[in-house]
């Protein structure tokens, strides 16, 4: 029943976090905004209040939602594979370990870890291409 409600509390995360509004910086302003999408001149944006138009020429900086979820993934990834490898693996017959998880915990942290990355990533690109930005710039 613990690991069902531990469950549900990733799942809830996972969900606020990848669904984040994109950041972006005009002049003094901060906006938090889902970028619906961009003309050449200024992006269309969708806040509280509806419907918005931000013109290109005064962004400063856009900071896109999904990034840091797609990242932060990868330590899982990283740990399911080494546990499902056999390292940390309470099953090995090794009494010592002070840390160890069965491989059915390696198959659940991978699979976290990969519904992050790929939750984040596809996050993240849907907001720049909507933006229609390339790299390393608004």
């Amino acid at each position: 029943m613990a690991a069902r409600r531990g469950g549900a509390i990733v799942l809830l995360a996972l969900a606020g976090c990848g669904t984040t509004t994109a950041t972006i910086r005009e002049g003094g302003l901060e906006h938090h905004v889902r970028i619906d999408r961009s003309t050449p001149s200024a992006l269309i944006v969708q806040t509280n209040e509806g419907e918005r138009t931000i013109p290109r020429a005064g962004i400063s900086e856009i900071d896109h939602p999904g990034n840091v979820l797609a990242v932060a993934g990868l330590p899982f990834v990283a740990l399911g594979v080494a546990n499902l490898l056999g390292a940390w693996n309470c099953g090995d017959g090794e009494s010592s370990h002070t840390f160890c998880m069965g491989s059915a915990a390696g198959g659940l942290t991978v699979s976290v870890g990969l519904l992050m990355t790929i939750w984040g990533a596809a996050t993240w690109d849907r907001s720049r291409t909507a933006a229609g930005t390339g790299i390393g710039g608004p």
